[in-house]
């Protein structure tokens, strides 16, 4: 399954991804709380090669948008997604 999510780039080359569906975001937030985790349901993608693994699957106007600063809103693979969300919630959690 594919979500739509919003992706931005900081100053310092990070990528945040998040979904656009509220729903979405309030899954992940409850999940991450069984951990402890304070969360608003984003990921941020660090270091250089995931974030060059990122921008591999995005087309030509999607990186150029985001790494101009204007973002982009595209659909991510939600198994992915989950991921790099960590703790696991690729196999606990399953976004309705």
């Amino acid at each position: 399954m594919n979500i739509k999510i919003n992706v931005i780039e900081d100053s310092m080359g990070c990528l945040y991804l998040t979904p656009v569906k509220q729903s979405y975001i309030d899954q992940i937030i409850e999940y991450l709380k069984e951990f402890n985790v304070d969360s608003d349901g984003s990921v941020l993608i660090q270091s250089d090669y995931d974030v060059e693994c990122f921008y591999e699957n995005c087309n030509f106007n999607q990186r150029r948008n985001i790494q101009q600063g204007w973002g982009a809103t595209m659909l991510f693979d939600d198994w992915v997604f989950l991921n790099y969300v960590g703790w696991d919630a690729c196999e606990g959690l399953e976004l309705k």
